[in-house]
């Protein structure tokens, strides 16, 4: 949901408020206590304004002290009307429904005027709201009505190709991607499939494949994994990041998968590659994951050189 709200004003000013963590007392605006001093009529014990020998009131500066609400969520400055002008931003509240309920009456001014505390956001600032529901598997409230009446509500499904194009996924393991180009039943499941949800209740999701993924990149890929006194196997250790019947069926897929090569061997030497069996180079997903990992390879002795100049 993050790309997706970074993507709409990609050079814009993004603020993210996590809403999970917010109150309805610190959210917004707090009161804080100013002090003036003010020119009033001086008046004696009985209430009666005093005069001088001209009959002029008398007068005498006097404290006053008023309350005023400040911004509390200070990293919103950016977004205010006086420092962001006419230039485009995202102010993304998220996991609202993750929040106390009664901080959907104070989105919504966010919402339909543009104003927190009493402060105005800049003409061309979007506000966007994420949330999941129930049927996400998640612990939520249900969206205010009147909060849903004032919102385009967008609906965000998992997509493989754009996944794999994430810069979060670019140092994902090759074999995760080609996995899931073979198995897309266990890229993003409904929650609760019977199919693809362990005994734990633990139902994959795209998240956890780029965990595991970057997690066996940064161990040199899944050849290279070794037991230990936590995970004996790959398939215990996959199976803790995306639940035991996707990880078994992924570290079954792996094993099967050592007749390609790493990125690494590919990019030093051609025959890594023409000496796969010719109906192993035709499998597409076999094909796409060794591109996969030579382009990573590439893409890490780039920055390794532009890091040393």
């Amino acid at each position: 949901k993050t790309h997706f709200a970074q993507s709409l004003v990609p050079n814009g000013v993004l603020v993210r408020v996590p809403m999970a963590t917010r109150t309805f007392e610190d959210f917004g605006a707090y009161p804080f206590p100013v002090r003036d001093e003010v020119e009033v009529n001086k008046v004696d014990r009985n209430g009666d304004m005093v005069l001088d020998s001209d009959n002029n009131p008398i007068k005498e500066m006097q404290n006053i002290v008023h309350v005023e609400q400040a911004l509390s969520e200070v990293s919103i400055e950016p977004l205010l009307k006086e420092n962001i002008g006419d230039e485009f931003g995202i102010l993304l509240l998220d996991d609202v429904t993750l929040g106390d309920p009664r901080l959907q009456s104070s989105i919504l001014e966010i919402v339909q005027f543009g104003v927190i505390a009493g402060r105005q956001l800049g003409r061309n600032v979007f506000v966007m709201l994420t949330g999941n529901t129930t049927e996400d598997g998640a612990y939520a409230i249900e969206w205010s009505k009147a909060l849903l009446g004032r919102c385009m509500l967008i609906s965000l499904e998992p997509n493989f190709d754009i996944w794999t194009g994430y810069p979060d996924n670019q140092d994902v393991d090759a074999v995760v991607v080609a996995f899931l180009k073979d198995h897309s039943q266990f890229f993003a499941p409904n929650v609760d499939d019977e199919a693809t949800t362990d005994a734990n209740g633990k139902t994959p999701a795209p998240r956890d494949w780029t965990r595991l993924g970057k997690a066996l990149t940064q161990i040199g890929g899944y050849k290279k994994f070794e037991g230990n006194m936590i995970f004996d196997s790959i398939t215990t250790y996959a199976g803790s990041m995306v639940g035991t019947k996707a990880g078994a069926a992924f570290a079954q897929y792996a094993q099967n998968f050592g007749v390609y090569p790493t990125g690494e061997e590919v990019y030093n030497s051609e025959s890594a590659w023409t000496s796969v069996p010719s109906e192993k180079q035709d499998l597409l997903s076999g094909a796409m994951a060794v591109v996969f990992a030579l382009r990573n390879h590439s893409i890490g002795l780039l920055q390794e050189t532009l890091d040393d100049k």
